[in-house]
């Protein structure tokens, strides 16, 4: 029986431990208010280091390697431009206790659903990204003496591990795009790091994130990706399609997929379009020259991956590159003569699945009723709801949903479809619609969810108060019915940021609930920026991540701080989880380490 899995949004996961607060969605302040820390007699220069300093202790003590580096990274980055032979030897520490954690788990894979997995973090290139920000000839340096050492470490293995090399360059190329913003030279040098190891989706993410800020930086930076990987397997060497001709997907099967985010405007570079099809031509020659030399070990044998290429680039060779369309004619035509005839079929069927129109979504309830097999129907009825929108009738989707036999993916399908359609009733600003469907979902922590961000626009558009009020009161009596998860004290953390502006008593005791949540969840966790949604039938799975990046107990301890910096001083006492703790406490006496050094009086 063949399983069939469908990953509707597929990203790079990885569970990254970060020193920088991500802001979006309710967004804490973008600039740090020290009103209520300037009034306040703790909030100066010597008491933030000394504060510091007791967290830096406290950390070493802690039992977990992954807590440990991320109280040590913050930590250090606070007291860089203070203490900076402090700093440096706490950066240091949170390397070794990487370093450790490495050692002790390597880079095992955490189960998320069937089917789909996230490598677990090493450590390690989280403090490396950390002082890159700082020092970036010292993580230069740190990024060779690991990638050495991992080389002799393979040169010994008996058996070379792939996912290892492979793992190295999505994690080089990670680091290379938290840079980008502040240091395209240093991001730049570590994704040339990356190209000693295996080409993967992340490249071409990367490319299109820096021709965002610098085209011509990153059309060099493809030249020599296309060197470096032009002779390679051609299920790796296709993740260079997309990118000179400014597609969003790669032209092939590689090793895995995504829908690449192509900058607004992006202009595609011709001489780039021509350099990789004389590259592709080329290779394709020596096949038909060496038949016998043809790498057929891969789902799809390269002659049949040129194919596919030359087939779904053929109308921008057409249109872009002329000169070269009667050749590649001719090759697409010796290439799929090349290919077995028992695979001439399943290769021109996948070309055709990724080219033929989309089907409205009756057609793909028509086409699912059709199939004999219970499962195979209920998987097609599943991607038909699932591809729906607004256009459709909501109570006749929800009434296709019904008609799937297996009682166990009603509901969650249900509860996908109102979360896509609420969503997309706020983006509209129909926010009445948006509560009404909202509050069909039958997922607590994801209704608390919809309801913050109908919330958030909500205060945008100035509400009298009354009506806010009202809103944040729905938000919050939500979140605290939901069991306690990462996504319900998200959604308490910035209903009590959003109560600043209209009750601190209220958003001080919202605040409390949040705290009480967290210390019923055990090793709370906020580094991850998204929660996976999941539909999984008998025979298929379907999985969709929505952010939950915002508010975390850090943002919301520094942003509510700003007015009332003592309260939430005390308030951190509260929090259970030690390293939770030391991370707030941090974050809350951050803008503490701004104030100037007061001056000492005189003893005259």
């Amino acid at each position: 029986m063949r399983v069939i899995r469908l990953v509707i949004i597929v990203c790079v996961l990885a569970l990254c431990v970060s020193h920088s607060r991500v802001s979006s969605q309710t967004s804490p302040p973008q600039k740090k208010t020290v009103s209520s820390q300037a009034q306040s007699s703790l909030c100066n220069r010597e008491n933030a280091i000394q504060l510091i300093e007791q967290q830096i202790d406290s950390a070493r003590l802690l039992s977990n390697n992954p807590d440990r580096v991320r109280v040590l990274i913050n930590a250090a980055d606070l007291l860089w431009t203070i203490r900076n032979k402090v700093a440096r030897k706490t950066f240091a520490d949170a390397f070794e206790f990487g370093t450790q954690d490495f050692k002790e788990h390597g880079d095992n894979q955490i189960k998320l659903g069937v089917g789909l997995v996230m490598d677990r973090a090493d450590l390690r290139f989280n403090v490396i990204t950390a002082i890159a920000k700082r020092d970036p000839l010292w993580a230069s340096k740190l990024r060779e003496e690991l990638l050495k050492e991992q080389t002799e470490v393979a040169k010994d293995a008996v058996q070379k591990d792939p996912r290892r090399e492979e793992k190295t360059a999505q994690q080089l190329l990670t680091v290379a795009l938290s840079l980008l913003p502040d240091d395209q030279q240093t991001a730049a040098s570590f994704a040339r790091a990356s190209l000693k190891y295996p080409a993967t989706l992340s490249l071409p993410q990367f490319l299109y994130r820096f021709a965002a800020l610098n085209k011509a930086g990153a059309d060099q930076l493809y030249q020599e990706a296309l060197a470096a990987y032009g002779g390679g397997p051609m299920e790796r060497f296709l993740f260079l399609s997309a990118y000179p001709f400014g597609n969003a997907r790669d032209a092939g099967e590689t090793v895995g997929y995504t829908i690449y985010q192509v900058p607004e405007g992006f202009v595609p570079n011709v001489t780039l379009q021509r350099i990789f099809l004389q590259n592709l031509l080329m290779r394709a020659q020596q096949m038909m020259a060496n038949p016998a030399q043809v790498n057929t070990q891969f789902r799809i044998a390269e002659p049949g991956q040129v194919w596919m290429a030359l087939t779904l680039l053929e109308n921008k060779i057409a249109r872009a590159l002329p000169e070269f369309a009667a050749q590649s004619e001719e090759t697409r035509k010796a290439m799929l003569a090349m290919i077995p005839q028992n695979s001439q079929d399943s290769v021109t069927e996948l070309v055709s699945w990724r080219t033929r129109p989309r089907r409205s979504f009756w057609e793909q309830v028509e086409a699912a009723q059709k199939e004999a097999n219970v499962n195979v129907r209920d998987r097609g009825l599943t991607f038909a709801v699932m591809s729906s929108n607004e256009v459709e009738n909501l109570d006749q989707v929800i009434a296709v949903v019904d008609k799937i036999s297996d009682s166990n993916l009603r509901q969650p399908l249900t509860d996908w479809l109102l979360f896509e359609r609420t969503q997309t009733a706020i983006k509209k600003g129909n926010l009445n619609l948006a509560r009404s469907l909202a509050g069909r979902v039958s997922e607590l922590d994801q209704r608390a969810y919809l309801y913050s961000q109908i919330a958030q626009k909500a205060l945008r558009e100035e509400l009298d108060q009354t009506e806010s009020r009202e809103m944040l009161e729905e938000v919050v009596a939500a979140a605290s019915k939901a069991t306690p998860s990462i996504t319900s004290v998200r959604t308490l953390l910035g209903s009590a940021y959003l109560y600043t502006k209209l009750d601190m008593n209220r958003a001080v005791a919202i605040l409390g609930e949040a705290v009480r949540q967290i210390n019923q969840m055990e090793q709370p966790d906020f580094s991850r920026q998204f929660v996976v949604r999941k539909i999984e039938g008998k025979e298929f799975s379907a999985y969709a991540n929505f952010s939950t990046s915002g508010f975390t107990p850090e943002d919301a301890f520094q942003s509510i701080g700003a007015k009332d910096f003592d309260g939430m001083l005390a308030q951190t006492n509260f929090i259970q989880d030690k390293a939770l703790r030391a991370k707030t406490t941090l974050a809350l006496i951050e803008p503490c380490v701004l104030q100037p050094v007061r001056p000492k009086r005189s003893t005259k």
